[in-house]
């Protein structure tokens, strides 16, 4: 369930209220009542409707991450935007930006077909963050086939081959970002990593928040 979720960044203990705890209790019930009835069927049922659960959850996340984010200049709020989500919501720097690209290239992108978006909102979040680069950057793709597709490697397949072939491991230029601290830093091929920079993603200035965004965006920088 992390994975569909896919909460980058995030190796934090969760803190179970009373009510949460209830969700186990509910899982020895129906353990119980398959084991009266002798039917599988009961925890399947059961089970699905927590999976189908998460899978919801983690494209909806997206969703208001994008939306508050859309809506942060509105707010009486003068923190970083990054850090109120994971101060508030417990969601990682790492993980509120990739939602919010996500969403921002895909889900309000006007030039993809609201029809195709709303077959999109029933992929898995991970199957999504494929999309980001692609739909931002404006590559052909066939989204009616992105939309047929019924594995995350069948999207991760087309949407290779909307950006082209690829470079090899070893001529690649791979650069990451510390989404607590800013911290840049680069390798080639299978070489270490060597620190090169920063970005200062505590900033409080609109253009600066949005120059940031696009850097790590059409940099292909990886969040860390």
């Amino acid at each position: 369930m992390t994975e569909e979720l896919a909460l980058y960044g995030d190796d934090t203990d969760v803190v179970l209220t009373p009510a949460e705890l209830e969700v186990f209790k509910e899982v020895d019930e129906v353990i119980q009542k398959m084991a009266e009835t002798r039917s599988l069927a009961v925890a399947t049922r059961y089970g699905r409707s927590i999976y189908r659960g998460v899978r919801i959850r983690g494209v909806s996340l997206a969703k208001l991450l994008w939306s508050i984010r859309d809506n942060w200049d509105k707010l009486d709020v003068h923190d970083d935007y990054y850090s109120v989500m994971e101060s508030d919501m417990g969601v990682p720097p790492t993980t509120s930006h990739k939602y919010v690209a996500m969403w921002e290239a895909v889900f309000a992108n006007p030039s993809i077909p609201d029809m195709v978006k709303q077959r999109l909102l029933c992929k898995p979040i991970k199957t999504l963050l494929l999309l980001t680069a692609t739909a931002s950057d404006g590559n052909e793709i066939d989204w009616d086939e992105v939309v047929r597709a019924v594995s995350y490697s069948e999207v991760r397949d087309l949407v290779r081959g909307a950006r082209g072939a690829q470079t090899s491991s070893e001529s690649s230029v791979f650069i990451q970002i510390n989404m607590r601290s800013g911290q840049l830093s680069a390798r080639k091929g299978s070489n270490p990593y060597i620190i090169f920079g920063v970005l200062n993603l505590t900033t409080q200035d609109e253009g600066a928040q949005i120059a940031i965004e696009r850097i790590i965006r059409e940099g292909r920088i990886q969040e860390v």
